[in-house]
């Protein structure tokens, strides 16, 4: 008894691990169709209930083919429930989209083994159908193949459907942009397909023999020379289209400059067109002999002009990245409608890393950005300053704000929701969230008198 129990233990175990890349790549299939994030503690509770459905299914095919169906519906039930935390109707109706994906993926995979049966293989090698079969190696090699190669379209299809989808959502220019990286690389597998075709064309067209005649063939020197012109059309084409590209990239960055820049001095004009109704209004303020109305008018007009500050330009040119030169401008046009001074410090020659993507680091700036203008704008003494340096091999950016009231530090260290109407949801928990599927991507916060610190540090 204890030896038949054993066997079939070490059975399960083999079919298991035959399985697992099945299970891996089952994964980002299942969270895609379902629309879930992804989080690297959904993978254990994934795979472990995956496993339990293939034990299971495999011994009721044993003892009780038929009732497989039944059990697939708990467990992915229970997948659902725990690994992709789905509840109530979202997890029924995750639950069907699932089912219809296995569906589909049996389907593909019985299409596999009968096309398989047309070129020769036995069908026999793919049927666990016993115990005895969970120790055939060479059939659980097969079966696994099986089911990995079962997956792999339908997951190409599910990409290549969320690329249609952020395709059709993109600007033009970006979406312009990505088909000529397209083009680029459609050209050079073009280029060296026609280059192994100018070594085993001439197989074909003169026989095997044919690198033996190839001086003595005028044929063969027409041929050559036909194809060494269209590689070397394909080969200039190509070039001219990652010039294309380059020239592209940095006219885009030259004109977000000049937007940065333009946007600036308008409103260095437009507060040097009030400053003269300001010096008429402090002028009257002086004779009325009010103190109190004189010291009043200057702090005003302090901190108006603290809103117009020439570094912030100079900062602004030094960003080589376009995307974080737009959310600093947006920053700072933001406090400047709300009459916040805020200042600018950037690095000459700052480093911009690959540890976030553009997006994610426009999420993360954004979202501190935004808190500080917030906080600062509800302060008594509101100012925000915005910092980007080098620090070793890491890069810098310093979020620094007034603020009102207290600010709880496990709110900092956590991170909650924004109640901001338009970024309900978002806040330092999506931040976090971010970096957190980062390795060398920090986020520290200091409270120090009237001034919350936030702290990005992202290595190289």
């Amino acid at each position: 008894m204890v030896q038949s129990i054993w066997y079939h233990i070490t059975g399960l175990f083999w079919f298991c691990l035959y399985l697992l890349p099945t299970t891996l790549l089952l994964y980002p299939l299942l969270r895609r169709i379902t629309g879930t994030e992804h989080h690297r503690e959904q993978l254990v509770p994934f795979a472990l209930f995956s496993m339990g459905n293939y034990t299971c299914n495999r011994l009721i095919v044993f003892y009780a083919n038929g009732l497989n169906l039944i059990s697939s519906l708990i467990w992915y039930s229970l997948l659902l429930f725990v690994a992709f935390r789905k509840r109530g109707w979202s997890l029924l109706v995750n639950l069907l989209k699932t089912m219809l994906t296995i569906v589909i993926y049996e389907l593909t995979c019985a299409l596999l083994i009968n096309l398989g049966s047309r070129f020769g293989i036995d069908q026999n090698l793919f049927l666990l159908t016993s115990p005895e079969t969970l120790h055939n190696h060479a059939m659980l090699l097969a079966f696994g193949i099986l089911n990995l190669v079962g997956l792999v379209p339908m997951l190409a299809v599910t990409l290549l459907v969320e690329a249609i989808i952020r395709h059709k959502s993109m600007p033009s220019e970006a979406r312009r942009r990505r088909w000529l990286y397209a083009r680029c690389i459609i050209r050079g597998v073009l280029l060296v397909a026609s280059a192994f075709t100018v070594f085993s064309l001439p197989q074909f067209i003169f026989g095997p023999n044919s690198f033996a005649i190839t001086t003595k063939n005028p044929a063969y020197l027409v041929l050559v020379t036909a194809v060494a012109i269209m590689l070397g059309i394909a080969i200039s084409y190509m070039v001219q289209d990652i010039r294309y590209i380059i020239q592209l990239q940095r006219l885009n960055t030259l004109e977000q400059q000049q937007a940065i820049s333009n946007s600036l001095l308008q409103n260095l004009r437009f507060f040097r067109h009030n400053m003269v109704n300001m010096l008429y209004g402090l002028e009257g303020v002086l004779i009325s002999g009010d103190r109190d109305k004189v010291t009043a008018y200057y702090n005003e007009m302090r901190e108006k002009c603290a809103l117009v500050n020439n570094e912030n330009i100079l900062a602004l040119e030094r960003v080589t990245h376009p995307s974080v030169s737009a959310i600093l401008l947006h920053g700072v046009d933001k406090a400047r409608q709300l009459n916040l001074p805020i200042n600018l410090y950037v690095q000459e020659q700052v480093q911009f890393g690959r540890t976030l993507s553009d997006a994610d680091l426009c999420q993360v700036l954004g979202v501190l950005l935004d808190n500080a203008i917030e906080a600062a704008d509800k302060a008594e003494e509101r100012h925000v300053t915005v910092e980007l340096r080098n620090v070793d091999n890491s890069l810098e950016v310093i979020v620094k704000n007034t603020y009102a009231g207290e600010v709880p530090p496990e709110k900092l260290t956590i991170g909650g929701a924004s109640t901001k109407e338009g970024h309900e949801g978002q806040g330092l928990r999506s931040c976090y969230h971010i970096l957190s599927r980062r390795k060398g991507a920090f986020l520290n916060f200091w409270v120090t008198g009237q001034y919350v610190q936030a702290q990005l540090l992202l290595g190289r």
